[in-house]
């Protein structure tokens, strides 16, 4: 994808938008934390996708196991989880645990054994959140574990996690809603 950072691009980017079958949403006012002046961003389902510098952002909750499709497909190099350079798999890095309370489930191996600064963010977390020492024990307790967050660098990669959201939409879907239960499933499709 072009380098789009500083540059008003918003014809760029409802091409971009248009090739994926993601719906332009055009806002009043510029698009705050985009390295792109524009004001449109996309939709697709409870996703939003923000154009910056080469790449897309794209926010909404995508189930383990699309995740680990998306991972799979020859244009998932192009799809970084939580935008991390190396593009390792969710396992690995971006991963959220829900409780079926709704709770956050934090990994913290120290379990409590924090530094005197950290103590009272810490309880405070504890006490909105569930913390458990391993991955593992976070998985076990979940009844949802999703990525939240991905960086898209080329437009194959976007029609590809676009195309698969959609393929995937019921899984989703249901992730969404147990997360925002005023989200309205089988919408924006």
């Amino acid at each position: 994808m072009k380098n789009l950072a500083g540059v008003e691009a918003s014809d760029e980017i409802l091409e971009e938008l248009g090739k994926a079958h993601i719906s332009a949403v055009h806002h009043p006012h510029l698009v705050k934390n985009s390295e792109v002046i524009t004001n449109i961003t996309g939709a697709l389902g409870p996703f939003t996708f923000v154009r910056n510098w080469y790449y897309w952002v794209a926010c909404g909750p995508v189930p383990a196991s699309v995740a680990d499709i998306l991972y799979e497909v020859e244009e998932g190099k192009a799809i970084r989880v939580g935008g991390h350079a190396a593009g390792p798999d969710r396992t690995y890095y971006g991963e959220t645990f829900i409780h079926k309370s709704r709770k956050v489930i934090y990994v913290d191996s120290r379990r409590g054994d924090w530094p005197d600064y950290l103590k009272e963010t810490m309880t405070s977390l504890e006490e909105s959140s569930i913390t458990v020492g391993t991955k593992e024990e976070a998985r076990e307790a979940a009844k949802y574990t999703y990525v939240g967050l991905y960086h898209i660098d080329t437009q194959e990669g976007l029609n590809t996690f676009a195309d698969t959201l959609r393929d995937h939409h019921q899984e989703v879907d249901e992730v969404a809603s147990f997360l925002c239960p005023w989200y309205r499933a089988g919408t924006g499709w």
